[in-house]
């Protein structure tokens, strides 16, 4: 074996692992992001469901 043939293999074996964190990371910081959304569209819902009960409930004094 050559050294450049082990330099090679030493850089390979090196770059996988980073590049394998860089998409790690970038999934998870992905999933965070999802994950926020989806519970702000939660929250917006049952905001917006009870706000509709309320309403429905005293339309005259909430809703007019």
């Amino acid at each position: 074996p050559s050294p450049i043939g082990e330099g090679v293999k030493k850089g390979k074996t090196q770059i996988i692992p980073v590049g394998s964190i860089i998409i790690f990371k970038a999934i998870s910081v992905s999933f965070d992001f999802f994950e926020h959304i989806l519970y702000s569209c939660l929250y917006l819902k049952i905001y917006h469901f009870l706000l509709s009960v309320i309403c429905f409930n005293n339309i005259d004094y909430l809703c007019s």
